[in-house]
């Protein structure tokens, strides 16, 4: 099965549906679980469609199978409009996303034309995606980066089993030659919205083959066993890796900017940072057990984490504890998430994600440092 850019998407009867504009992936397993489907010029729609409906797929066509009704298929995305008393409240039934903009709603008042309403109100737009929850979308376009942080080209279509694994992204290189190459996920370091991060160097993609369709012809297995705990494992235990990592750098950037007199949350930082390097080498010495390389560069870490940098020193013991706490519950948090995935495919790596967490958690609760992670 070949998944590639702007394929028209056929129904069972031949109806044109559209062109393919982004593909769903789960970016743990690298299993394909739906393409988006645009139509339309003036008035765009996009249309989610499972790959489990998904007959047959080329380069140029994808047929869906019989028994479809492709007017039931949801859109990409759900326009919700809620209501707010003010522009600094939330609404009663739901959250507002983060840096939401709002605008005063208004109402039509027979002759007097559009008022504002007798109670001021305001309206947001939340836009909720129609997706699986930790799924992903790579667009053909999207960059590909390499392990070395240079972008050496776009996703020009992706290569799947029959039942949705992906087996290769097909690369189209940046250079003057437009050159494709046919990348095995096993290279793929980490999928994140929007782009493709390889675990191996430029140098080692430049040395695949030219791609010609139909050379490759992945077969209708999932991943063993083997491969999706090498797989599945890596990339959380990369995740973990980075986060501690980061853990060290910010402990020791609060430490140099604290007060002198701070000696007794220097020594419960210090303390801290002892039990994660620690946990950092168990997580290194389970990624060489699959196989898989720590990567600690800066430029790894930096890329990896979503959070916000920690603010420039000094600082007051009260407010290094509580930026410290922070980044610590979010931490725990990607930690948890982690652990959770990690259960059933690979049960070592789980353990020592799990050992790790609880000793953070023990740390907290006989710290005399105040460290809150509620």
């Amino acid at each position: 099965m070949e998944i590639s850019e702007n394929a028209r998407v056929y129904s069972a009867h031949d109806e044109h549906l559209g062109k393919i504009d982004r593909i769903v992936i789960d970016p743990v397993t690298r299993k394909l679980s739906h393409i988006v489907v645009r139509s339309g010029v003036f008035l765009p729609a996009e249309k989610v469609i499972p790959v489990a409906d998904i007959a047959t797929a080329t380069p140029e066509r994808v047929n869906l199978v019989t028994g479809v009704d492709p007017d039931q298929y949801p859109p990409f995305e759900d326009q919700h409009y809620v209501l707010f008393s003010s522009p600094d409240e939330g609404p009663v039934s739901q959250t507002t996303p983060p840096g939401v903009s709002t605008m005063p709603a208004y109402a039509w008042y027979g002759q007097h034309g559009v008022l504002p309403p007798p109670h001021e109100s305001f309206v947001s737009t939340v836009a909720a995606r129609n997706i699986p929850e930790h799924a992903v979308t790579i667009q053909p376009g999207s960059p590909v980066i390499a392990h070395d942080h240079d972008v050496i080209g776009e996703v020009a279509e992706v290569l799947a089993t029959k039942s949705g694994y992906a087996t290769h992204i097909v690369l189209k290189d940046g250079g003057l030659s437009s050159m494709h190459r046919a990348i095995p996920v096993t290279f793929v370091d980490r999928l994140v919205e929007g782009s493709v991060r390889l675990a191996v160097d430029g140098a080692v993609v430049s040395a695949l083959p030219p791609f010609v369709p139909g050379d490759v012809d992945p077969s209708d297995e999932a991943p063993s066993k083997e491969d999706a705990t090498v797989q599945i494992g890596g990339y959380r235990l990369q995740t973990a890796l980075s986060d501690v990592t980061d853990l060290t750098l910010q402990i020791q950037h609060l430490r140099w900017n604290l007060p002198e007199r701070e000696d007794e949350l220097r020594a419960n930082l210090d303390d801290f940072d002892a039990l994660v390097r620690a946990g950092a080498d168990s997580i290194a010495q389970r990624m060489n057990e699959l196989g898989v390389a720590p990567d600690g560069r800066v430029n790894t870490i930096y890329h990896d984490l979503p959070y916000e940098p920690l603010a420039a020193g000094p600082f007051d013991a009260a407010t290094a504890i509580r930026a410290f706490s922070q980044r610590l519950a979010q931490q725990l948090h990607r930690l948890a998430e982690s652990m959770a995935v990690l259960s059933e495919p690979d049960a070592e790596s789980h353990k020592v994600l799990q050992t790790l967490y609880e000793e953070i958690h023990r740390w907290s609760e006989e710290s005399t440092a105040g460290i809150d992670l509620v």
